[in-house]
């Protein structure tokens, strides 16, 4: 008994994303309360991972607390010698490490939705864990898809859309994604498709026919997608204006302001850069097919429904009361989940843990954004567009939210990755 105890209380010290459950730990092996078997799933990983020899020592402290609360359990002297440090120091050698000291979030540039969120995320995680998170800023996710695939970044905010497409090899992914992993999904993002200067005299999308109509969009296809989707709403083409290319949604914000162009791909109406165009010069959105809320209030209709899942797969039309952001009146906005995700280059302890602090700790990031009300019964969904990591698996299943179907996509998508 006092052998298998003691292992776990190794186990559970190599584990960095458990370590502030000590106290927690050391009281329930006091009381006898629960066994082995359940201490292993509840405070560690399954697979015992191994730590540099100077987090142990920070961990000396801790290993002298549990070593009186296993040998009340067990029945032994206070003063009886205990291999607890010879279990931290040990482990398999070429093992994986536990977390690693930094991990970097890949997100859109600077004054975006998702780099706010991105901010939040990283200063959660850092605060909550012994992970020391950073945001990459770029031009967007097929800007750093290729960084994630290479293990050069460890985590990437994106949309749902994006995940999909990147694992087809689809709009603005050169290759399908091998290594992308689901780590858990967020809040709803509400994008303001076209999007024109309130003094232009563009009350519809029509009105856009020979006017410059921002393009391309880099490193960020999708945006480039809300404007087609946009134009083809309402029979309006590419041969029907004048496309201007820009680099990322930041530039063509600047560009509206500017005055170079007269409509653009507007991002989310609580966007930084997009609130900061419209104080300077207020802005308007032109709703994909003209729609109204009332439109929409029985569902989309299944025309412009079929179109959106045929240019912008896994989003849809809602509706967002005045109020939100720049928006004076209710609107329809292009809705899509955002996504966290990794890759298998990454550890499934890292992931664990970075999951862990976001699970706990989920409400300290609201007051960042509209778009970081992230809320646990969200951030597992069934039918994932890539294959969670396995320290996400690991995680979910130990909060007890990983069903029969989660497990039957999973493999399914495993299945189609591998193929």
């Amino acid at each position: 008994m006092a052998g298998n105890l003691i292992q776990v209380m190794g186990q559970v010290l190599a584990c960095r994303s458990r370590q502030r459950h000590l106290s927690d730990l050391a009281e329930i092996v006091y009381r006898k309360e629960v066994p082995v078997p359940r201490l292993q799933r509840r405070f560690c990983l399954r697979e015992h991972r191994a730590r540099p020899p100077a987090r142990a020592r920070r961990l000396a402290f801790g290993v002298s607390l549990l070593s009186l609360a296993f040998a009340a359990a067990c029945g032994a002297s206070p003063d009886a010698e205990s291999p607890a440090d010879e279990a931290v120091e040990g482990g398999t050698e070429g093992s994986a490490q536990t977390t690693g000291d930094a991990a970097s979030i890949a997100t859109h540039a600077v004054g975006l939705s998702y780099h706010t969120v991105g901010s939040a995320l990283a200063s959660l995680i850092s605060n909550h864990s012994d992970i020391s998170a950073t945001v990459v800023a770029t031009a967007g996710p097929n800007a750093w898809m290729p960084d994630l695939e290479a293990g050069n970044v460890d985590f990437g905010l994106l949309s749902v859309v994006d995940v999909g497409w990147s694992m087809e090899g689809g709009p603005g992914y050169e290759n399908p994604a091998e290594h992308l992993r689901t780590v858990a999904q967020g809040a709803a993002l509400h994008g303001s498709g076209l999007t024109v200067r309130a003094d232009s005299g563009i009350e519809r999308i029509e009105d856009l026919a020979g006017r410059r109509v921002a393009s391309d969009y880099g490193g960020n296809v999708i945006s480039a997608r809300f404007v087609e989707l946009g134009l083809e709403s309402v029979g309006v083409g590419w041969d029907n204006v004048d496309a201007v290319p820009v680099a990322d949604v930041s530039t063509g914000i600047d560009a509206l302001r500017n005055g170079q162009v007269d409509a653009i791909s507007g991002a989310a109406p609580t966007s930084p850069n997009l609130l900061d165009a419209h104080v300077a010069t207020p802005v308007r959105i032109l709703p994909v097919g003209n729609h109204t809320p009332a439109d929409i209030a029985d569902g989309v209709p299944s025309e412009t429904q079929e179109m959106i899942d045929r240019l912008i797969p896994g989003a849809t039309l809602a509706t967002q009361p005045a109020g939100t952001g720049m928006l004076e009146e209710e609107t329809v906005l292009i809705q899509h989940r955002v996504q966290l995700v990794s890759s298998d280059h990454v550890t499934a302890d890292t992931v664990y843990a970075a999951l862990d602090a976001l699970w706990e700790n989920y409400e300290e990031m609201h007051d960042a954004h509209p778009l970081a009300q992230w809320v646990p019964e969200d951030m597992v969904p069934s039918a994932p567009r890539a294959p969670y990591h396995e320290g996400a698996v690991q995680f979910y299943e130990d909060q007890g939210v990983w069903t029969d179907e989660h497990q039957q996509a999973q493999e399914e998508l495993q299945t189609a990755t591998a193929g």
